[in-house]
Order: C-alpha cells, then structure tokens, then sequence
C-alpha cells in the first residue's frame, strides 16, 4: 500500500478535510486469546490488543492546532462508514517544516498507521 497524501499548507490557510471511515465492521476485535497466544501477547505489557480496530481518528502530530471545534481533536471518533469534519486555520507564527498526520483512536492507532493510515504535512515558508 501507499500512505495517505501529502498535505501542502502555509501559515494563515484555513483548511477543510474530510475524514471518511471506508472501514467496514465489526468494531470489536476477538480479544479472547488464552494461554500461549496470551503469553506471547502481553510479553511486553505494552500490546494494545485492537479493541476498536475499524475506529479512526486524525491528529496532527506536532503542529500548533487547537483541538476545539472541528479542530486537532484526537478524541473524535469515526467510526466505520461515517464521516467527520476538520475545520481550522493554520496560525500566522506557525514554523515551517514537515510534519504528520495519523489516526489516535484508542484500540486502532497503531494497527492503522502500520497499515499506512498516515501521511505528511509540510508547512511551507
């Protein structure tokens, strides 16, 4: 696969995205492992074990975003084939540079962005 597209801005620029979750269901994973899958798991008791895999989100990683609104909000959920808004205006004094966009979805983020759910921003000059 390919990540996402790569999103050019500049400072001042109000931006308008669309998330569209094309995941299907069920939202749930079949978390019922049990004896040496569990071990294996759990080894380093950092394992998410995908609770919500068909949930997504989009957060703007390391730009000055604010999460109001229709804003940086990683805790706006979209679940599977629905739609969400972003809406916000990239500020005046934001430093150029190359940045990244990914799902934060408790339970998801880290299966989805190994999938290429991710792309770059890149604020120009």
């Amino acid at each position: 696969g390919f990540p996402g597209p790569t999103l050019f801005v500049n400072p001042g620029d109000k931006v308008k995205l669309t998330l569209q979750n094309d995941l299907e269901y069920p939202t749930q994973a079949d978390i019922s492992w049990t004896g040496y899958e569990y071990k294996l798991a759990t080894a380093f008791g950092a394992c998410e074990p995908y609770s919500q895999p068909n949930m997504t989100s989009l957060h703007l990683h390391g730009m000055l975003i604010s999460p109001n609104k229709k804003g940086d909000s990683a805790m706006r959920m979209c679940g599977p084939q629905e739609a969400i808004e972003y809406e916000f205006t990239i500020p005046e004094a934001h430093p150029s540079g190359t940045f990244f966009y990914h799902p934060h979805g408790d339970g998801s983020h880290s299966l989805q962005t190994a999938g290429l759910m991710a792309g770059m921003v890149i604020v120009n000059d």
